[in-house]
């Protein structure tokens, strides 16, 4: 696997894309497809607060002056 510096929001959004490509049988969808399912919630909610954040900073010339 190549290696290059990544943000954390391209880290997790490459996990949760990694994670959505795991496919399980029908019988182990209680002990592991709905698991990974609520991990994926997880991580898209933290993807959707770092994106949030990042919007919310204030850029560069907007100061009060």
């Amino acid at each position: 696997m190549e290696t290059k510096d990544m943000s954390a929001r391209e880290a997790l959004t490459i996990t949760k894309d990694l994670i959505n490509g795991i496919q399980v049988p029908v019988a182990l969808a209680d002990q592991i497809a709905r698991p990974l399912c609520q991990a994926v919630a997880n991580l898209r909610a933290v993807i959707d607060a770092i994106q949030e954040a990042a919007e919310d900073e204030p850029k560069e010339g907007d100061a009060d002056v």
